[in-house]
């Protein structure tokens, strides 16, 4: 048995990419649907500009995670070959 040690580096570090990225775009959608406070702690209105950030951002991190499952199931075809 012999272990390949590049393809087992690229999945490592195609891994640690996807998780960041995952983690980075949930924690953009919680910055913009969180309001920001007024200078008297009165919470202000989030803005339509940050609610679409906050939409945007969630559904790239969905993006992300379905082209993992695609990537990990065998029944989905894959258009190349290795």
């Amino acid at each position: 048995m012999e272990i390949k040690w590049m393809e087992l580096l690229s999945v490592v570090i195609v891994t640690i990419i996807a998780a960041v990225a995952i983690a980075s775009l949930l924690s953009l959608a919680n910055w913009a649907r969180t309001a920001p406070e007024g200078a008297d702690g009165v919470e202000l209105s989030v803005s339509t500009g940050r609610k679409v950030l906050e939409w945007v951002a969630i559904g790239l991190t969905a993006l992300v995670v379905l082209f993992g499952l695609w990537l990990l199931i065998p029944y989905f075809p894959k258009p190349w070959k290795f």
